[in-house]
């Protein structure tokens, strides 16, 4: 959790990442663009192509069922193919402009 930052500043912290929580879908978009896992907080997104491209998964706001999917990413056992993934997203995006 932190302040809004410039877009420059969170691009850079999201290149860095590993993985993805969040609730924004500004956030999101931009994370499934740099191909990295995406567990989102809540209940329906309003940017559904990373969760069908496999990129992002929807964990709702349950704790019980966020610290799994978090544990899973941690230990490296999720069942986001980031390979498999990023190109499909890429290959299927043109269709969503």
């Amino acid at each position: 959790v932190c302040e809004p930052l410039l877009y420059k500043d969170m691009v850079y912290l999201l290149q860095a990442s590993d993985w993805v929580v969040t609730d924004s879908g500004g956030i999101q978009e931009e994370a499934v663009s740099l191909c990295k896992p995406v567990l989102v907080v809540r209940e329906n997104t309003e940017r559904p192509e990373g969760v069908w491209a496999g990129l992002a998964q929807l964990v709702g706001t349950d704790a019980e069922l966020l610290t799994h999917a978090l544990h899973e990413l941690a230990r490296g056992m999720h069942t986001i193919d980031t390979a498999a993934a990023c190109v499909y997203y890429y290959s299927c995006n043109r269709f969503f402009r």
